[in-house]
This record gives C-alpha cells, structure tokens and sequence, in this order.
C-alpha cells in the first residue's frame, strides 16, 4: 500500500468526520470544491470505503477489548502465546503506562524477551498513541530491523502514521508519538521521548570485557539515552550479565531500588521515593528451586545439556543473569584416558610463543591435540606437551621435532596483537646449516587464527569441553609433562595469572581442531573458516614450504570444520589417521 503526504492524511481524516456527522458523498464533493479540492463522487465512495475498512480493523484490537499486554501479544501475533514465564516484565511494561518505572531486566536468550518488548511498543502506542519511544541495541543495523517489526505491529493495531513513517530512524503516529530507533552509541539528538527501552547494548562477552567499552557505554547513557527522558518517563535496561560492572550492573549498585526488603537505610543510590531507583527483573533459565523459566520450549534436560555446551562461566552470565565474577576456577575437574587413539583421528598442534629468553619471561608451549568424531561429541585426548622457556627461534628446533613425531601435523597459534610477528617469523625461519646434516629449507606451517578478548574470554569454549570430560589426559605419573600442565590448566582463573601459556597452546589446539565449531555462532565459524585459509595461501606461498605434506584427507572422509553458513573449509595439511 503506498504511503500518503501528511496533506492528504488530513484531507482524509476530514473527509471521515464529515462521513460520520452523515453527510453524503455528494455533499463532501461540495464541500471540498467549496475548498478548491477537485475530487469525484466516485474517489469519495473509495476513499469512504478504505477508511471504513482501517476502522473495523482498528475495532478488531480496540483498546477496550485488551484487558492486559499478555491477552494482546497472541492476538497481535499468532504465533506466539501469552508470555506467562515472563509475567514480572510484561507487569512492568504494563505500569509504564501509569507512572515512571526503572527496570533492570534479565532473561535467557530464546526466552521471547525481545518480542514481547516489541509487541509493548504496539500496546503503548495503541493506548497512548502520542507517546514517543525511544529503542537501542547494539547496532544500527539490528536497531531499525527491530523498528521495522514493532512498525509492523503497529500498523496491524489500526493506528494512523504519518505520510513519512517508512522511515526506520524515526516514525510517528498522526498524534506525534512514535518510535525512535538507534545503537547504543549513536545519538538521540534534539527528540524527547517518554519511554527509553536499551535492549542488548553490548554485543558480545569481548566487548563487555573491555573497560574502555563499558566506560563509554556509561557515557553514552547517561549523556545521550537520559538527557532524553521527559519527566515521568521510564527507563527499561534488557541485557545479558556478562560483567559484574557493566550498565546494569552499574545502576543496580549507584541508583538501585530501595524495597521493603532492604535493610539498609543507607544503600547506594536509593531516592527519597521508591520509584527514584531501578528494579531488578531477573528471570533465569533454572531457579533456585531448579524448574525451568520456560519449561514448555526449554525442559530442564535441555537447559542442562545447553549449560555443558557452553560451560558455567557462560551460562551464568547467559542464562542465569549472574556475572561471575573473575577469580574462580575456570578448568574444574580433569578426565584421564588410558590409551590414546590408534585409529580414525586428527591431530594439530597448538602453540603459545614467548618473545625473550629472561627468567620471568612467559613459557613457550605447544600442546599436541588428537580429535575423535566431530560436533558436540567429539573428544579430543592431549598426546604431549612441550614447555621450554626460550624464545621462539630456539623453541623452532624443538618444535621441528615434536611435529615430526605427530604425522607433521598442523599448528595453529591464537594471536591477538603482536604475536602476528613472530608467527610470520616462524613461519620463514630456517636453522643454521649443521655439519653432515642436510639443511632444512622450509619454515614451521603455522596458522594464525585472530581471536578478540583475553585469555579468559578466549578460553571460554575450551574450558566448557574440558568440564564436560571431551578434553582427556593422561594419567598422572604418565609423562614427565603431566602433572605441570595439569596445575597450570586447574589453577587458570583470568586474573594476574602467574603461568597462564598452557592454557593458550591448549585453547590454540582445541580452536584449530574445530572444537568449539559446535558451539559457534555463524559469524564465528565464518571468521575462523576465512583464517584458516587465508593462512594456508600465505603458507602455500612461502618458497619450498611443506614439501612432504599434502593432504591426507580420504574419500569420504569429514572435512575439519562445518561451518554454521553451511560451507566446508577443507585446510590442506590436516592429519588424520584412519
């Protein structure tokens, strides 16, 4: 249907009063000509009929036949049935309509947590269609999808927009409400607004990791999204708790509710009144009591088998709306192995490089990974461990050796910043010639894979697989290398670690084997796909590399990786055993 002028929307409405006072077709044609309007009878009767049509769907979700948001959600949207496992929220987002509310809110993802947001934009705007409404996420993009959905919805009520309302920024209602779409460091300049909803201001648990980001996250709230907000208006904060000083997190210690239950009269932030302060919604996937928030799409064996997949440290942040704090154990029990595969297995090797050959100087290790199956069953056994404190031209030589021992497997290194120069190096470097030797002519084929976050957040997949007993050990006593790696892989908390490098060799060999593939998402796996090739063309490019190594992949064999998109990255050099 295509969008008319805010001139013609009046002439329309005018032409509607006039019907409904009973005057006649032919009278309206009088009186509009009577204004230099030209218009048929004909034009009239169409015109009539549109807008008879646009109020019986109007009638159809008129406010009076909606006692609450949970009746008006499934007839707005089919598909969808009231939301009662989210029923603090959706109370909240009802009293908006009433009297300021701040409202820190958590759910797990997959909960419908965005869509009822969403189907509350339409209910607002129905009951108070010159209300205006301020949304934020953490990308333009995503932020004017979410604005044309909640656009749609409103349309579906029968509320009138304006001629201009196509656009995604910024639309309005025929009484000046409306919605106003934008990131969560973009602006909001020179537009009041009487709701602000902040849905997922941060992206992922690298960025809420960095302090710069939150830092300007806080900025951005407190000098663009609340400098906004007219009086009386009401804020609603919906993210994931990945860090226990992030935006919420924030709110709920400097400006958070004082309740009845508070027994501190003195507690940071709380207002003279109730309302001054932000309420905490909590709503994780287990409760205390262990049942299921949504137990009809989420039974609690799901919820437990998602919590292996990603590992504790993410699921209380995820699922739970706990931020861990940093500190505690990240890799908890260990699983021991008797024999390592003999057959039908992969392997790569994982390496984290130290720059200087001084005594307080990082370790350089290499881990060697053999992978078992695929997806979120495959187990991965550790066949060996090298640690040496030398720098990285040295730490070469017996590297060389250790990948002779492996089939001359692949090595993968996680690098992040600096470490890309001495991958290249490692890459291009050749030992000296010795006496009766033959002279080695080709470098180390390792392959770069650039990962965000630190240690910490760079460990997060590994560790859930090394909990759920898919990462195996030797026994100790086994191997001289055991029992050291062990206590550097148990004692890794994220925080001024004093020996943290088996950790990254470990993290290197497990992402380089395609272990966290499972629990990836698209965008990920994609990146990781483009890495790998990408450092397999620079190697392939490097004059007289791998000369012995091609590809052992076998007729019907798995390729290393599925990605999420759907493609397969087949990486030359690979070595699996059949």
């Amino acid at each position: 249907m295509p969008r008319i002028s805010q001139a013609q929307s009046q002439s329309i409405r005018g032409i509607w009063t006039w019907h409904q006072e009973g005057r006649s077709a032919d009278e309206i044609v009088g009186l509009l000509a009577a204004q230099r309007v030209r218009v048929s009878r004909y034009q009239i009767e169409q015109i009539l009929l549109a807008c008879t049509e646009q109020a019986e769907k109007h009638r159809a979700v008129a406010p009076e036949e909606q006692v609450d948001l949970l009746g008006f959600i499934p007839k707005m949207q089919p598909k969808y049935q009231p939301p009662l496992h989210l029923l603090p929220l959706v109370q909240k987002l009802e009293a908006a309509l009433h009297g300021p509310v701040r409202a820190v809110i958590h759910a797990p993802p997959r909960h419908g947590k965005t869509e009822t947001l969403l189907a509350a934009f339409a209910y607002w705007l129905q009951k108070r269609p010159d209300l205006v409404i301020g949304y934020a996420t953490y990308g333009q993009h995503l932020s004017y999808s979410k604005s044309r959905k909640a656009r749609e919805l409103v349309e579906r009520t029968g509320i009138s927009l304006q001629g201009d309302a196509n656009r995604l920024g910024e639309w309005r209602t025929e009484q000046e409400g409306g919605l106003l779409a934008t990131s969560s460091d973009g602006p909001l300049t020179g537009h009041g607004v009487n709701i602000m909803v902040i849905d997922d201001p941060i992206k992922t648990r690298a960025e809420a990791e960095s302090r710069t980001i939150r830092e300007s996250l806080w900025d951005w709230f407190s000098s663009v999204a609340m400098t906004r907000v007219e009086p009386g208006g009401s804020v609603f904060i919906a993210m994931t708790r990945w860090h226990e000083q992030d935006l919420a997190g924030r709110l709920l210690r400097e400006q958070g509710k004082h309740t009845a239950s508070c027994k501190n009269p003195m507690c940071p932030g709380c207002g003279p009144m109730p309302e001054d302060g932000y309420e905490e919604i909590r709503l994780p996937a287990i409760s205390d009591d262990g049942v299921a928030l949504w137990a009809e799409r989420w039974s609690l064996p799901a919820l437990e088998l998602r919590r292996k997949e990603v590992g504790e440290f993410t699921w209380c942040s995820l699922y739970q709306g706990l931020p861990r704090p940093r500190g505690g154990k990240v890799f908890e029990d260990v699983y021991f192995y008797d024999a390592p595969p003999s057959t039908g297995f992969t392997v790569v090797i994982g390496v984290d490089l130290a720059y200087t050959e001084k005594t307080t100087s990082d370790w350089s290790v290499a881990v060697a990974l053999a992978r078992v199956g695929s997806g979120q069953t495959a187990v991965f056994y550790v066949l060996e461990v090298l640690r040496r404190q030398l720098p990285a031209p040295k730490f070469a030589e017996d590297l060389r050796k250790m990948r002779a021992r492996h089939y001359n497997c692949r090595i993968v290194s996680i690098y992040y910043g600096t470490e890309t120069g001495t991958i290249d190096f490692m890459r291009t470097y050749r030992p000296p010639a010795e006496e009766g030797k033959a002279q080695v002519t080709t470098g180390l084929p390792i392959v770069g894979i650039k990962k965000t976050g630190d240690k910490l957040v760079r460990s997060q997949s590994t560790a859930a697989a090394w909990n759920n007993g898919r990462i195996l050990v030797p026994h100790p006593g086994t191997h001289a290398w055991v029992d050291p790696f062990v206590e550097v892989i148990c004692d890794f908390t994220g925080v001024k670690d004093l020996c943290d490098d088996d950790v990254d060799a470990l993290v290197s060999a497990f992402e380089g084997a395609g272990g966290s593939a499972a629990v990836m998402t698209e965008e990920e796996a994609r990146m990781l796909g483009q890495a790998l090739a990408g450092a397999n063309n620079t190697l392939q490019r490097v004059e007289g590399l791998l000369p012995e190594a091609t590809s052992t992949k076998r007729p019907g064999e798995a390729p290393l990786l599925a990605l999420g998109s759907g493609e397969v990255e087949d990486v030359e050099g690979w070595c699996s055993i059949e």
